[in-house]
C-alpha cells in the first residue's frame, strides 16, 4: 500500500490513507517539516521524477509545520504546487494554472495569523477531463453546488475550516467520465464516521479523502468514497435492498447482514440496522453474529466436503467414529446431519432413564 492522504490535528495525531500500489511505484510521506526543509523535500523528490499528491499545514506546540506525500510518475506531465499564498494570490495562480491547461488535485487552507492562507497542487490536464473548484463556501453554499455538480461531477477532494469565525468548505469537482458511483460525507462525529467507513467498503467502495475539523458540536469528520469493484453495479442489487427492508418491515429485526456469492465472488455484502444498538454502531460484515441453527447447514456442508475426500462414511453408525457413545444411540453420521438422531443439547434434554 501507498498514503495518498494525510491529516494532523491539532494534538499532533495522525491520521492517513492508503491505497493499494498496483504498479509498485515509489513513494513517500514526510511530516513535522519546517517550511525550508518542506522546499528542500520538494526539490528531492522533484529531480527523482515524483509529484506532490498531497499537502498539509499544521500548528504543533505553536511551531508551524507541513507534511507531504510524494508519488513516483508513471507517466511524463507537467504539476505545480505551492502555499501560504493569500486568497488575492490564490485567485491569480487559479487563473494562471488553468488557462495553461492544469487541474487541481488538492486544496488547503488555514490560519495563518490574522488571515487565511491557501495551498494547492495542479497536474497538467493530459486527459481534458472537466472540474470545478470552490472554496470559502458556507455549508449551505457548499450543499447547492453539490446538488448542482452532483450529477456530472463527483467530490474529489473537500476541505473544511474556519474563515470569519464561521465554518467554511473548499471542494474540487472532477468529471465522472466512467459513471462509476461515489459518496462525499460531512459533519459525521466519530461513530458516523466508523459506521459509513465500513458500510461504503461492504457495498464496494474505497475512502479517497478524510479530514477532521473543529466545530462547536466538537470534532467532526468528513469522507469521500468512490466504487472500485462491480458491487455497486450488480444487476440484482435493487431487488435484494427490497427483498430484505420487506423482512424487515414484516419481523422487526435489531439486524441483519446479508452477503450473496457467485463462483468465489461476493456480489452483493450489506449490514441493516445496528450491531449495538446502545453505542449506535451500525451493522455490517464484520458484525459477530451468534450462528444458531445456521451451524446446521454449515456442518452438512463440511461434512460432504470431508465424505468427497474419503475420510468419512455418512452411511456409518456414528458410534463407529465415536467409540465411547452410548448403546442406545443407533444414529447413523448422516441422521445427524439431517438433525433426525434424537440428541438433544437444550437443558430439558436429559439422559433417559429407560431405553426402549
Amino acid at each position: 500500500y501507498m498514503v495518498v492522504d494525510l491529516e494532523i490535528d491539532p494534538s499532533g495525531q495522525v491520521s492517513a490513507v492508503w491505497q493499494r500500489n498496483f504498479d509498485d511505484r515509489g513513494w513517500a510521506s514526510l511530516r513535522k517539516l519546517t517550511h525550508a526543509e518542506f522546499s528542500d523535500k520538494w526539490n528531492e523528490y522533484a529531480e527523482a521524477g515524483y509529484f506532490l499528491r498531497d499537502q498539509e499545514a499544521y500548528i504543533l506546540d505553536g511551531t508551524r509545520y507541513y507534511a507531504g506525500v510524494w508519488i513516483e510518475k508513471q507517466a511524463s506531465f507537467g504539476w505545480a504546487s505551492y502555499r501560504n499564498v493569500t486568497s488575492a494570490e490564490f485567485s491569480e495562480r487559479f487563473t494562471t494554472y488553468s488557462e495553461a491547461g492544469y487541474m487541481p488535485i488538492d486544496v488547503e487552507a488555514y490560519q495563518m495569523g490574522d488571515e487565511i492562507r491557501y495551498s494547492a497542487i495542479w497536474v497538467e490536464n493530459v486527459h481534458n477531463v472537466d472540474w470545478n473548484l470552490r472554496r470559502n463556501m458556507s455549508p449551505t453554499q457548499y450543499g447547492d453546488y453539490f446538488q448542482q455538480y452532483s450529477g456530472h461531477y463527483r467530490v474529489w477532494d473537500l476541505e473544511s475550516y474556519e474563515r470569519n469565525d464561521a465554518q467554511n468548505f473548499a471542494a474540487i469537482w472532477v468529471e465522472n467520465t466512467n459513471g462509476r458511483e461515489w459518496a462525499a460525507v460531512r459533519d459525521m462525529d466519530s461513530r458516523g464516521f466508523t459506521n459509513r467507513w465500513y458500510a461504503y467498503r461492504d457495498r464496494g467502495y474505497r475512502l479517497l479523502d478524510y479530514d477532521s475539523y473543529e466545530t462547536d458540536n466538537g470534532t467532526r469528520y468528513l469522507g469521500v468514497w468512490r466504487q472500485v469493484n462491480d458491487r455497486p453495479d450488480w444487476v440484482l442489487k435493487d431487488d435484494v435492498n427490497q427483498l430484505m427492508q420487506d423482512h424487515i418491515d414484516e419481523f422487526d429485526p435489531t439486524s441483519m447482514t446479508v452477503a450473496i456469492a457467485k463462483d468465489g465472488e461476493i456480489l452483493y455484502l450489506r449490514g441493516f440496522g445496528h450491531g449495538d444498538v446502545a453505542d449506535n454502531k451500525w451493522a455490517n460484515s464484520r458484525t459477530v453474529y451468534r450462528t444458531a441453527s445456521v451451524a446446521k447447514a454449515l456442518a452438512g456442508v463440511l461434512a460432504l466436503r470431508v465424505e468427497e475426500d474419503g475420510d468419512i462414511d455418512l452411511n456409518l453408525s456414528t458410534s463407529v467414529y465415536v467409540p465411547d457413545m452410548p448403546a442406545h444411540h443407533t444414529h447413523t453420521v448422516a441422521h445427524t446431519l439431517a438433525n433426525r438422531s434424537g440428541i438433544g443439547h437444550y437443558a430439558h434434554h436429559t439422559t433417559p432413564d429407560e431405553v426402549q
